[in-house]
């Protein structure tokens, strides 16, 4: 499973970390804005072929006509850091670990 933490250390290890920050999109028109496009379809590139399944996967997939890694990041976290699916992920992390073996 990949995190949140995971995702954000490769963008900035790729130096495209303000394509999920909160930086403003630059102007249309520009040399940033150009550059700005290549990171976000870069990202979401990135995002189609890590995400594996799940809701991210539903999400990449309603992206694919506009390759918009900054719109799945923010519908990533929309989604899933709402307090039910929080819940959720938690009493199934919960079970998995109580299912857990030490093996030698």
């Amino acid at each position: 499973m990949i995190t949140k933490q995971n995702y954000k250390a490769v963008a900035a290890n790729h130096g495209i970390s303000r394509i999920l920050d909160d930086s403003p999109v630059p102007p249309l028109g520009s040399r940033d804005r150009e550059l700005f496009d290549l990171q976000n379809g870069y990202f979401y590139n990135i995002l189609k072929v890590k995400v594996k399944g799940g809701m991210a996967k539903v999400i990449v997939n309603q992206l694919a006509t506009d390759l918009d890694g900054r719109k799945a990041w923010r519908k990533f976290i929309d989604y899933y850091e709402q307090k039910g699916v929080v819940s959720l992920n938690k009493a199934h992390f919960f079970e998995k670990l109580t299912t857990m073996r030490l093996t030698v």
